[in-house]
């Protein structure tokens, strides 16, 4: 997995670290394979934020973090409410 800075989407969501997962368009991947790729497209590919308006995202189980008990439950990846947080999904 390739990371970069968070976006302030993720930034309120993800991680302490400050950190999101690179994600890549349709027209990204293909420039992302390609066999020419330079320098310069390899960074701006990197800079470029994915569209948030094209992301589905909402808290899941804190299950999902802990091996031992994430392989046996079903439903880990279902939505979930946690009181303290207060961001709109």
């Amino acid at each position: 997995m390739l990371a970069k800075g968070a976006s302030p989407l993720f930034a309120k969501i993800h991680n302490k670290k400050n950190l999101q997962p690179l994600m890549l368009s349709l027209g990204q991947e293909k420039d992302w394979l390609k066999d020419d790729l330079d320098q310069d497209e390899i960074e701006g590919i990197i800079k470029k934020d994915y569209d948030e308006n094209q992301q589905e995202y909402y808290p899941v189980s804190q299950d999902l973090f802990h091996p031992k008990k994430n392989s046996d439950v079903k439903d880990i990846l279902d939505k979930v409410e946690y009181k303290e947080l207060e961001i709109d999904y």
